[in-house]
């Protein structure tokens, strides 16, 4: 566990309190959400997460899936359908 809070810590200081300020528009985000959130801002391929995760590449586009889904309904309107979550985070 280590390792993701020192990425946090990471993402925290080099993106301007990006974990304080998503945390802040989004309070109800699991630890796992908030993880990954963190891997798709480092800009972490899908194959890179699956192997952190331990799981497959499909399972983690379906996390990444259903984690748009869940801030889509969180944040009514900020987040357009027709962005991608990476690039979204990217621009957070």
């Amino acid at each position: 566990m280590i390792w993701k809070e020192t990425l946090e810590k990471m993402c925290e200081s080099t993106y301007g309190n990006f974990v304080s300020r998503f945390q802040g528009i989004c309070p109800t985000l699991t630890k796992q959400e908030l993880h990954l959130c963190i891997l798709i801002k480092l800009r972490f391929s899908n194959a890179q997460m699956s192997d952190i995760f331990g799981v497959s590449v499909s399972s983690v586009s379906q996390k990444k899936f259903r984690l748009k889904k869940h801030l889509s309904d969180s944040l009514e309107g900020v987040l357009p359908e027709e962005m991608t979550l990476d690039r979204w985070l990217a621009e957070f």
